[in-house]
């Protein structure tokens, strides 16, 4: 299992550099692991928010990861304007190798930081 820790990643810009603070380890099944921009704000409901939570699928033949964001957006005078929330969820089979499983990932999380995805998520609309 992964340990617990703070993740860093890009901006938009490309450049500056997130911390996304590890708060709280996932304590088993259903549990999610929670992490926080501490930096972003004083107030801690104005901080952008991650959460990856895992648990047995129904029969037991895969483990099924849900990996959540939530980017709230406010004005200058604290209003709330809005909420960007992301989802990914992932079902691993338990009948597949770690190889086949970590290609499967690895390709899916890469083509999610690819330019084409990533203007189709901003924009709302599949590539035409």
């Amino acid at each position: 299992m992964p340990q617990m820790a703070n993740i860093t990643v890009k901006k938009a810009d490309g450049t500056t550099d997130i911390t996304y603070n590890a708060l709280v380890a996932s304590s088993g099944d259903r549990n999610p692991a929670v992490f926080r921009v501490e930096a972003a704000s004083v107030f801690p409901a104005r901080r952008p928010r991650a959460t990856i939570a895992t648990q047995d699928n129904g029969p037991k033949t895969a483990r099924q990861v849900r990996f959540a964001t939530s980017y709230p957006v406010y004005d200058a005078n604290g209003v709330l304007l809005g909420n960007v929330p992301g989802q990914t969820m992932f079902t691993v089979p338990e009948n597949l190798s770690v190889s086949d499983v970590a290609e499967a990932v690895h390709q899916h999380t890469n083509l999610c930081v690819t330019t084409l995805i990533r203007d189709s998520i901003k924009s709302g609309f599949a590539p035409t």
